[in-house]
Formats: C-alpha cells, structure tokens, sequence
C-alpha cells in the first residue's frame, strides 16, 4: 500500500489542521502534560536486511549493532572518517534486519554512503519510504495507554515493543515517549485505535521534546559539521568506546581518552517568534569578530518564544553573552539538560 502522511490524514476526520492541539504556543505547553501523538513526515525509515546486517552496520555506527542485549544505545550515529558526524539516527531491530529512522533531508545521503561499504556482504539497504511510516507517542502513562494495544509496555530507554509488521521504540524525553514504526496499512489502523487515547500534535511539538530531552538531529545544513562530542552523543549512550573501528572511531576516542572537547550541545530559550533555521549564528558578545557557534535545531516555547539547541565553545557558554543573528540580535537565556555535562560541572575546568 503505497500511502504517506498527507494522503492518511486527508481521508481521515481528524485532521492535524483541526485537531485540537495544533494551535502555535498551545500545542506546546498542552504536549508536556497530556497523552499526545504526531505523525513524522519529517522523517525516513531505511530497511536493512541481509544475514550480514548485524555485523555490517556495527562496523559502520558508533554503538554495538551486534547485542540487543544494551537496548540504551539504540540512538546511534554515523560519523566521516575525521570524526564529524554525518546522522543521528535510532535503530530498530526486527526479525530479518533493522530499520534505520532517519531525518528526511539526510537519508538518501546516507544510503549512499552506506552501499559504498556493502562490497560482498550479504546486505540490502533500501529506503522505506514508500512502505514504512512512523509515529511520535507521548504521555505521563504511556504504558498505560500501549499495552491494551501491543500487548507490552516499554521497559528502558531503547527497549523495543515488537508486534510485526509494528515496532515501537521507547526514547528519550521530558514525558515517556515512543516512536512506532509500521506499514502503511498497519499504521492506518493503528492511528484509529490510538486517537481514542491521544490528541494529534503537530511535528514542531514533537522536535520540542528531543530538545527537552537533548537529543541531537541533523540535516544538510548540520551534518558533517560537528564532532560526536560536541553533540553530546557521550552522554547519552550514543557511543560505545568499547567496540571495534568505524569511521571515525580513532577521533573520537582520542577526544575521549586524551582530552576534552571545547565544544559541546547546550540548550536555550530565546525572546523571537521566529523558529531559527538549522545553521543559523550564535555570537559571543564578548567576541564580536568571531561565531559562537550554531543552532542545531529550534522549536515553539510551550510559554511562548523559542527554544533551541546550539552547539558551541564551552568557554563561549561560559561567558554567558550569547546573542541569536548577530550581537545585537535575541539574548540567548540557557536552560538545563537532563543530563551533565562534564567540563560544565567540574568547577576546575
């Protein structure tokens, strides 16, 4: 069955235009309390199958693809060979493979470079597009409101709810949240039955939880640009120091063992009613002739404004005057992470 989004929701009466929590600001603050869905447009699934699969992908990404045994590291990345990372991406195991969630405007990128790797290996790595969609769940009581449907309920962060041809992925957040992966047709049903339970959000609520959360996701304009610690992707078990080589993999260790990073992701809010772009400047007052450093990805404030996250010179976050478009644009007020950073913490760095 060869449907998206768009044609889903126009033969459906609840449409995201009219539902009731897509209303700007209102959509934001109502998602951080309530049981909430959002479909993904913005995002692409890659089907990778082959009896090579495991050990292919885990000589391409920084965790261990090969045990299913560490479900935390199932948010991964795939990095250059000089150690900047190209996607962030969650992995989902399923019976003949893996399915690889991915942003839109990086995935046939990263196909491609993927199919250089493949050489004899018994791998077939297809975009899902046309098959697979997925689905943004959230809710104080997910669990609750999940296992009358698929029979479970998440367990830790990446534990995967397998009900073929439906998977669910439990990820990070301010509120317990999942991303369902499914076929088209499968997922036609699984959006009536959950709308009994869930109101429709819009996508940009969605991308304010991965902020919340400091979750990393990258697009043209981000990839390739930053290092994986700079994201923060140590912190969040997106990297297995333990493991065998991948592209980048000498890098980023030597970061990790010899030296610390001067750059890493932090998270703000922002006086504006405009939703900064993927690249867009941070500037250092203090520093008026050179870049702070660059937003990563930005989102409705549930009270109103922006929030985004930047990634930027430690010593920079540090002076504590950030601007947003120049010097003298939108102050940039910082906000917590619901995990530390280490060179922020250690009062002697």
């Amino acid at each position: 069955m060869n449907l998206d989004w768009k044609a889903i929701l126009r033969t459906d009466g609840n449409k995201i235009a009219g539902a009731e929590l897509h209303s700007g600001d209102n959509t934001a603050a109502a998602a951080l309390d309530q049981a909430v869905m959002s479909p993904l447009p913005e995002h692409a699934v890659i089907v990778i199958r082959g009896k090579d699969a495991a050990e292919f992908l885990h000589a391409q990404f920084t965790t261990d693809i090969t045990n299913c045994d560490r479900p935390a590291r199932r948010f991964s990345a795939y990095c250059s060979p000089a150690g900047r990372v190209l996607a962030t991406l969650h992995v989902v195991p399923v019976a003949d493979g893996f399915l690889l969630h991915v942003p839109n405007a990086i995935a046939q990128s990263l196909i491609s470079k993927l199919r250089i790797y493949v050489l004899r290996a018994d791998v077939t790595i297809e975009t899902g597009n046309d098959t697979w969609l997925s689905l943004g769940l959230s809710a104080p009581n997910l669990s609750d409101l999940i296992e009358p449907v698929l029979g479970a309920s998440p367990v830790a962060i990446g534990s995967v709810l397998s009900q073929p041809p439906q998977y669910g992925l439990y990820v990070r957040g301010p509120q317990p949240r999942m991303i369902m992966i499914a076929p088209a047709d499968s997922m036609i049903e699984l959006w009536s039955t959950l709308q009994t339970e869930f109101h429709v959000i819009d996508s940009g609520a969605w991308r304010l939880f991965d902020i919340m959360a400091g979750v990393p996701q990258l697009d043209a304009t981000t990839s390739d640009r930053f290092t994986a610690q700079g994201l923060n992707l140590d912190l969040i078990d997106a990297i297995d120091f333990t493991k065998g080589c991948y592209p980048g993999q000498e890098i980023i260790a030597r970061v990790h063992y010899r030296g610390r990073t001067k750059q890493r992701m932090f998270r703000f809010r922002v006086e504006t009613d405009r939703i900064p772009a993927p690249g867009e400047l941070v500037y250092d007052s203090k520093r008026p002739d050179q870049t702070g450093g660059y937003v990563l990805s930005a989102a409705r404030a549930p009270d109103g404004g922006t929030e985004l996250l930047a990634v930027l010179r430690i010593a920079d976050w540090r002076n504590g005057d950030l601007c947003l478009e120049s010097i003298t644009g939108p102050v940039l007020e910082s906000l917590s992470l619901p995990y530390s950073i280490p060179e922020v913490a250690d009062a002697t760095s």
